[in-house]
């Protein structure tokens, strides 16, 4: 027997059931607002191997240098938002 389309369709609820039901329990929440939020962002990502690493009494003066350069690159919109070049969203699963 072989692959038939007409078929797969057929059992598309059964097949998707397991995913969708997982989904009805992720609630999608918005960032909350911090001060310099591509800086944070980057602390807890791409940056935060490299902080860890400094040990030097500079570390502070490195960082807010750092910060500095990001707030220049991503300035505030009128309204207050930062506009990134990537989606920020949480998802919160409860089991």
């Amino acid at each position: 027997m072989g692959w038939d389309p007409k078929t797969y369709l057929a059992f598309g609820a059964e097949r998707t059931r397991p995913a969708a039901d997982l989904l009805a329990r992720v609630a999608v929440e918005q960032p909350r607002r911090v001060a310099d939020p591509v800086f944070h962002w980057m602390m807890g990502t791409g940056l935060r191997p490299f902080a860890a690493a400094l040990k030097s009494p500079r570390k502070d003066e490195f960082l807010e240098h750092y910060r500095g350069l990001l707030a220049a690159a991503y300035p505030p919109r009128p309204g207050g938002q930062t506009i990134h070049r990537f989606l920020r969203l949480f998802f919160v699963v409860s089991v």
